[in-house]
């Protein structure tokens, strides 16, 4: 398939796109601890539990019923970000996750935005657009 442009991303509260999408992202990450003794040569480590996170940034809409209308802090939502669409046969990543953060500005110049970041609460699953 090659190469995708970001303008197709769409990230979904269960099977809802969300409104207005100007970014979307997500992280995953896995904690390390340090196995390293003095006099080593180079350092070593364990490899601990991983976890992920994500964040969207809108144009704010409130009226988006299905999509940002839920964005609500600590609420526990299924989300799937598409980043290359969501058309059939392409791939994206979904979990469970907390909405952890939201954050909401606006200025003379541009239209009004909401950004919101989640936790994930489980693994995130691999998967393709059917």
């Amino acid at each position: 398939m090659g190469v995708k442009h970001g303008k197709n991303g769409v990230v979904k509260f269960a099977n809802n796109a969300i409104g207005h999408r100007t970014s979307i992202s997500y992280n995953e990450a896995v904690d390390t601890a340090s196995t390293t003794a003095m006099g080593s040569e180079a350092q070593t480590h364990e490899v601990g539990i991983p976890g992920w996170s994500g964040k969207v940034d809108c144009i704010y809409d409130p009226a988006d019923a299905n999509g940002q209308a839920l964005v609500l802090i600590g609420s526990s939502i299924a989300i799937g970000f598409y980043l290359q669409g969501d058309a059939s046969g392409l791939t994206f990543v979904s979990g469970t996750a907390s909405i952890t953060s939201i954050d909401g500005s606006a200025d003379l110049t541009n239209a009004a935005k909401l950004s919101f970041g989640v936790t994930g609460n489980g693994p995130l699953t691999y998967d393709v657009v059917a």
